[in-house]
């Protein structure tokens, strides 16, 4: 996704052209995600990826995430469904050492998202009124990333959280075609 966004920052001059682009890239993130805050956003997310540490996520990240994996699955899905043949798909279908021929994303949303809140449609969001959202648990954060409210740097900050990291996961093993 950060390539996909630079090459549309580097070849389209017209901001309105960028724009447009990034809403199909990112269609519920471009909404408070500029070009190069989804960016630098998506770089540090990246980073902290490879980290033993954990971090917590706010909406606006997940809200990037749910975006940016949407994408991902529809590529590597459409990439693999376009291939003829067993020999070609095998190199479009292995993610690490893993042989993947479908990636499941409501599967993977259910399973890693804790909720999708974010995504609550914002003139709904609005009629809740305080004793709704306070009746739904919607959060200030959520309400403001619903309501297209650009995130101020601090809330883009990961925070490290404390508890130990599991890379084992019952969802996904060696004998996998599909995966969450």
């Amino acid at each position: 996704m950060i390539d996909e966004i630079n090459d549309t920052v580097s070849f389209v001059k017209n901001n309105d052209e960028i724009n447009e682009h990034l809403n199909s890239l990112l269609p519920n993130a471009s909404k408070v995600f500029n070009p190069q805050t989804a960016t630098s956003t998506l770089r540090k997310l990246q980073i902290c990826l490879d980290k033993p540490e954990l971090y917590k996520l706010n909406d606006y990240h997940y809200l990037l995430l749910y975006d940016t994996l949407s994408n991902l699955c529809d590529l590597h899905n459409n990439a693999v469904r376009a291939c003829e043949t067993q020999e070609d798909r095998k190199p479009l279908s292995q993610i690490g050492d893993y042989y993947i021929e479908e990636l499941l994303f409501d599967e993977m949303v259910d399973i890693y998202f804790y909720d999708i809140d974010f995504l609550f449609d914002p003139e709904d969001m609005f009629q809740l009124g305080l004793e709704g959202r306070k009746q739904m648990a919607i959060n200030e954060e959520t309400f403001a990333v619903i309501q297209g409210l650009i995130p101020h740097p601090e809330e883009l900050e990961l925070k490290e959280c404390e508890g130990e990291r599991s890379d084992s996961s019952p969802y996904f093993g060696s004998k996998s075609k599909v995966m969450p």
